[in-house]
């Protein structure tokens, strides 16, 4: 289990002290093959009524990994893929998205999906583009805090037939550390 350490701290322009939560360690790599067995434990324990991916699934679709700094376990997971449409024009397709239980609320969904931007931003997307479900509340709130525009809703979208809702981002005002 994670553990979270409140600091007081005051802001500029009203001194008043605002509690702030030093985020446990962790780090965000690319997936390792030594450690795709634990992200498919936790592919397991956040979509339990999908079917298990094939053999290749998470090397196929880059996949970066959070590892906490101790004890040392993969606490999160995203996945991506580089597409180019008819135009021309590069786009990171954001495809999953999965946080251990105990570390939700940690910054840990954050700090995935600002790795896979960058990842976008260096090899010149244009876009990143994505899909959540309608009660997936965590993530929408985290598309919504980075600027993402909802742009459609589909009936049926995932493997369970859950619906989704789907999100873009221009990634033309990109800066590293949104």
């Amino acid at each position: 289990m994670l553990k979270v350490k409140t600091k007081r701290t005051r802001t500029r322009a009203t001194s008043t002290p605002v509690p702030t939560v030093a985020l446990p360690g962790f780090r965000v790599q690319a997936l390792p093959p030594d450690l795709e067995g634990d992200v498919r434990e936790l592919y397991r324990i956040c979509h339990p009524k999908w079917p298990e991916p094939p053999g290749p699934h998470f090397f196929a679709y880059p996949t970066v990994v959070a590892i906490a700094d101790y004890p040392h376990n993969v606490v999160g997971y995203a996945q991506y893929a580089m597409n180019l449409d008819d135009a021309g024009h590069i786009s990171v397709w954001l495809k999953d998205t999965c946080v251990a239980p105990e570390a939700r609320g940690h910054g840990v969904a954050r700090a995935l999906m600002l790795e896979r931007l960058r990842i976008g931003f260096e090899m010149g997307a244009v876009a990143a583009l994505g899909m959540t479900q309608p009660e997936n509340v965590a993530m929408l709130a985290l598309l919504r805090s980075l600027h993402f525009d909802e742009r459609e809703h589909f009936k049926r979208a995932y493997p369970a037939g859950e619906d989704g809702i789907f999100f873009g981002l221009s990634l033309a005002t990109y800066r590293k550390g949104v």
